[in-house]
C-alpha cells in the first residue's frame, strides 16, 4: 500500500485538470487539433487523443483508487462521405466504442464538404441526420456537427454544453463511488485489517477530484 501512497502522489504532481479524451475514429485529430484547443470552452481540463494515450490502471484495486485520473468525457470524433459506408462500417464500430457504460461520450461528426458542392453538402447532411438517429434520444442529445470549412458560430456552444454534461454526470458518479468506498472502510476501522493508507487515498482522491474541478469548498470539507 505504501507503493499505491507513492503512486497516488506521483499521479498528483503530474496532473492538474480534468482530463477529456479524443477517440479519434476516422484520423481526423490532426486536422481539427489546434481549433479544438484554441476554443476548449472548459478551461480547467485538457485535450488527451486516446490514440497516443491509455490511462487505465493494470489492477482493479489499483483503477478504483486512482479513478480520479479517467477521463471525464469522451469526444468520438467522426466522417463519413457515403450512407452505405456509415451503415456496415461506421455504425457498428461506433456501437462498439459507446457500450461502455461507465464512460461518458458524445459524437462530434466532421464534414468536409465545401460549401460550394451542394451533392456533397447533402450527402454529409444525409449521413448525420442518421447518425442522429442511431446514436441520440429524447432524453440525450448525444451529436453535434463541425463543419470544417465552415463551422457554425454555435458549435463551439454546443461542444461545451455536451462537454460539461459529460463532466457532471461522471462526477456525481465518481463522488459516489468515493463517499460509498470511505464510509465501507471508516465503518471497518476498528477491525484488524483496517488500513489507513487505503483509507487516506480515497479521501484525498475524492478531495482532489474536486480541487480539479474547482469546487474547492468540496475540496476542503473532505480533508
Amino acid at each position: 500500500m505504501a507503493n499505491y501512497l507513492a503512486q497516488f502522489q506521483t499521479i498528483k504532481n503530474s496532473l492538474d485538470h480534468l482530463v477529456i479524451a479524443v477517440e479519434d475514429v476516422s484520423d481526423l485529430w490532426p486536422t481539427v487539433k489546434n481549433g479544438f484547443e484554441e476554443h476548449l470552452p472548459f478551461k480547467r481540463a485538457c485535450l488527451n487523443n486516446k490514440t497516443h494515450s491509455r490511462l487505465r490502471s493494470r489492477f482493479p484495486q489499483e483503477q478504483s483508487l486512482f479513478w480520479f485520473r479517467e477521463p471525464y468525457a469522451t469526444a468520438v470524433l467522426v466522417t463519413c462521405e457515403d450512407l452505405d459506408e456509415f451503415k456496415t462500417i461506421l455504425k457498428p464500430r461506433l456501437k462498439l466504442i459507446v457500450q461502455n457504460d461507465e464512460r461518458e461520450w458524445f459524437i462530434v461528426f466532421v464534414s468536409k464538404a465545401h460549401p460550394n458542392n451542394d451533392q456533397a453538402t447533402k450527402m454529409a447532411n444525409k449521413v448525420y441526420a442518421k447518425l442522429e438517429v442511431d446514436f441520440s434520444s429524447k432524453k440525450r442529445e448525444r451529436c453535434c456537427k463541425f463543419d470544417l470549412y465552415s463551422p457554425e458560430a454555435n458549435f463551439w456552444e454546443d461542444l461545451e454544453s455536451k462537454i460539461m454534461e459529460c463532466i457532471r454526470n461522471t462526477l456525481d458518479r465518481r463522488v459516489q463511488f468515493y463517499e460509498d468506498e470511505i464510509r465501507k472502510l471508516s465503518e471497518q476501522r476498528f477491525m484488524p485489517v483496517w488500513n489507513f493508507c487505503n483509507f487516506f487515498i480515497l479521501k484525498e482522491s475524492l478531495a482532489f477530484m474536486f480541487e480539479m474541478a474547482h469546487l474547492h469548498e468540496d475540496s476542503l470539507r473532505n480533508r
